[in-house]
């Protein structure tokens, strides 16, 4: 919970840090690279019947119904506005009133995760390697555009 905190503080994500965006396309943005391979992460544990990740927030809903969880404290969570005008904006979202309805939640026993931890399958590239690795399909483009400058 202190890391959660830490985070509201400083409003940034849970999951990611921005910092290490690479400046991607925005029709792929970070967060959805982050969904992407927390996906991988779910589907290696061998869980299934449920589409991750948006999956998830619509089993969260249903239990946080079935244990009676704050209406307001379960929107929080998945960011769902409440309605209602502006007063449900008014206030605090402590984290700690949070962690309180949280534990009303039943734990999930996943058998993967008493295993131990098996290697990362993505490498993160050096600069140089992204280089070299863009280097034909620069050559490429730039035939092209020579091309197209003489046969326009």
């Amino acid at each position: 919970m202190d890391y959660v905190e830490k985070r509201r503080r400083k409003n940034m994500p849970l999951f990611y840090d921005p910092s290490r965006s690479r400046g991607g396309k925005p029709g792929n943005p970070q967060f959805k690279k982050v969904a992407e391979r927390i996906a991988e992460w779910i589907h290696s544990l061998g869980i299934q019947g449920v589409q991750p990740n948006h999956g998830w927030r619509h089993r969260f809903k249903s239990i946080a119904r079935h244990v009676k969880m704050d209406r307001e404290v379960e929107g929080f969570i998945t960011g769902h506005r409440p309605k209602g005008g502006a007063s449900p904006d008014y206030g605090d979202r402590w984290v700690a009133t949070m962690a309180d309805e949280i534990e009303k939640y039943p734990r999930y026993k996943i058998a993967a995760l008493s295993q131990p931890q098996r290697p990362h399958k993505r490498v993160r590239r050096t600069r140089e390697q992204i280089a070299t690795d863009d280097s034909p399909r620069q050559s490429r483009r730039t035939r092209r555009v020579a091309a197209w400058a003489v046969n326009p």
